[in-house]
């Protein structure tokens, strides 16, 4: 199964769905995560510490398009790219 994580699009918002330390479990258990390019950087996390615990960095199109389950804190904007 394919776990896609897309960035957060409130103002001022910097939390992720997904922390590195959760990846790492979600890996072990099976799942391909993608992770859509700059989703943690508010939260500190840089695309290359998703990448080290074996995440995959993607658009948000190809997170909407390859995921089996997208994730995400707020629900998306009707005009989100």
């Amino acid at each position: 199964m394919k776990l896609g994580v897309l960035r957060e699009q409130s103002p001022g918002h910097i939390r992720v769905l997904v922390a590195r330390a959760n990846l790492e479990r979600l890996t072990k258990q099976g799942w391909e995560v993608l992770v859509q390019t700059g989703a943690g950087e508010a939260a500190g996390f840089a695309d290359a510490a998703y990448t080290a615990a074996s995440a995959s960095i993607a658009t948000a199109d190809e997170v909407l398009a390859k995921a089996d389950v997208v994730v995400m804190i707020r629900a998306p904007k009707a005009d989100a790219p």
